[in-house]
C-alpha cells in the first residue's frame, strides 16, 4: 500500500497585523503554498466565521482534490473525523486560524494533541502567525514527531522583541511592515534538540525559494547530532543479550554480542547518536490493562522510551506504535525421506512385540 504523504497547514494570525498589510502578504503566501503543495490534497479548514468567505476564495481556488471548512466551535468528534479525512487521497491538509490570545492558541494546540497529530510524522506543517508567539507554538509538544514544519512570522510592531531564545537561534527583526520572515523547524539542530533557523524573508507573495521550503524527508536524519536516546529491552537471546549493571529492577544494562546489539551499534555510528539501554522493570513485553499497555509496550506507548529491542507485531501494538522490520526471521522446516515398504522377509515376525520374539526363540 502506498504510504500517504500527509500535509498539514496551520494559520495563526493576529487581528492587529491586518492594519499594516502583513496579513494580506501572509494570505498571499498561503495561497502560493496551497497552489504549489496542496493542490491535490484533501484539505480541512478550521477558521472563524468572519474569514470563511475570504479564505474560501483565496485558498479554496487552489485546491482541486476537495476541502472541508469548519468553524472554530466545531464538535471534537467531527473535527477528528475530518482531520483523518479521505484515506485514498495522496495527501491531506489542515488550515487553522487562531486568534492572538494565548488561551485560545493553547486550546487549539491541545485539540491537535488529542486528535493525534503526533501520529503523522510525514505531515508538512506551515504556520502563519505573530513573530512573538513563534517559539511557543513552533516548539509545542504536539509537533514533537513532525519532520517538516515552516513558520511564516508576521512581525507585530506593538509587541516587544523576544530576548529569551537560545543563543544559537537568532530572530531577524523585520524593519518593513510588509515583510514576512520564514523559519524552518529542525529536529536536532539545537544542541541535538528541536530548534529552528532562519531561511529567508520576503516582501512579495511568491519567490522561487518559497516553492521548496521543506527539506527532503531523509535530510533531517542524516545526523542526530549526538542526541542521547533511551532504549528499553528484555533479554531474549539470540536477538538481544546483556549484563545488568546492578541488581536493582529496571537497571541500565550493558549489551553483549547479539543481533540487536550489533544493529544498535551500527546505527549509532551511522546516525551519530548515543544511547542508554534499560531493562524493563517487570521483564515483560506487556499486555493491555484498562485500555493501556503494561511492560515494554507501555513504556513505548507513554513515550518513556524512544524505542525498544526485539518484539513481535500484533494488531493491538500497531494501534499505539510503529514497528521496524530490522531482520527477517529464519523459517525452519524438517525434511525426511518418505517411509518405504518393509521387506517381505520380515512379514512373519513384524506383527509380534519384542517379548514375543524372545518367547518364539526359546521354542
Amino acid at each position: 500500500m502506498k504510504k500517504l504523504n500527509v500535509i498539514y497547514l496551520l494559520w495563526f494570525s493576529a487581528a492587529v497585523i491586518g492594519q499594516n498589510g502583513n496579513e494580506d502578504l501572509g494570505n498571499q503566501m498561503l495561497s502560493h503554498i496551497a497552489k504549489t503543495q496542496l493542490t491535490n490534497c484533501h484539505v480541512v479548514m478550521l477558521i472563524p466565521k468572519q474569514h470563511q468567505l475570504s479564505m474560501q476564495s483565496l485558498v479554496g481556488s487552489q485546491i482541486s482534490k476537495g476541502m472541508v471548512m469548519m468553524t472554530n466551535s466545531v464538535d471534537e468528534k467531527l473535527f477528528f473525523k475530518a482531520l483523518y479525512g479521505d484515506l485514498m487521497s495522496a495527501c491531506r491538509g489542515l488550515i487553522l486560524h487562531i486568534g492572538k490570545k494565548m488561551k485560545i492558541v493553547s486550546e487549539m494546540l491541545r485539540l491537535l494533541e488529542r486528535a493525534g497529530l503526533w501520529k503523522f510524522p510525514h505531515a508538512r506543517v506551515t504556520i502563519i502567525g505573530r513573530k512573538t508567539t513563534m517559539r511557543t507554538v513552533f516548539l509545542h509538544s504536539t509537533f514533537r514527531n513532525t519532520v517538516h514544519a515552516v513558520y511564516l512570522a508576521i512581525h507585530d510592531h506593538s509587541s516587544p522583541k523576544i530576548t529569551t531564545l537560545p543563543q544559537n537561534i537568532k530572530l531577524h527583526a523585520i524593519e518593513k511592515a510588509t515583510e514576512v520572515t520564514v523559519y524552518r523547524r529542525c529536529l536536532h539542530c539545537n544542541n541535538s534538540e528541536i530548534g529552528f533557523h532562519f531561511i529567508g524573508r520576503s516582501r512579495v507573495s511568491s519567490e522561487s525559494w518559497q516553492d521548496d521550503v521543506y527539506l527532503p524527508y531523509d535530510e533531517q536524519f542524516h545526523s542526530l547530532n549526538g542526541q542521547r536516546l533511551k532504549i528499553v529491552s528484555i533479554k531474549f537471546f539470540p536477538f538481544i543479550d546483556y549484563e545488568r549493571d546492578t541488581n536493582t529492577p529496571g537497571t541500565t544494562v550493558t549489551p553483549r554480542f547479539s543481533i540487536d546489539a550489533y544493529l544498535i551499534s551500527t546505527f549509532e555510528k551511522k546516525l551519530n547518536f548515543s544511547y542508554n539501554i534499560w531493562e524493563e522493570i517487570a521483564q515483560s513485553w506487556g499486555r493491555i490493562e484498562n485500555g493501556s499497555f503494561t511492560g515494554m509496550m507501555g513504556q513505548l506507548q507513554r513515550e518513556d522510551a524512544d524505542f525498544g529491542t526485539m518484539s513481535g507485531p500484533t494488531p493491538d501494538r500497531f494501534r499505539v506504535m510503529d514497528h521496524v522490520r530490522a531482520y527477517p526471521s529464519d523459517p525452519v522446516t524438517v525434511i525426511s525421506l518418505k517411509p518405504s515398504l518393509l521387506p517381505q522377509h520380515l512379514a512373519i515376525i513384524r506383527p509380534f512385540a519384542g517379548f514375543r520374539h524372545c518367547f518364539l526363540n526359546q521354542y
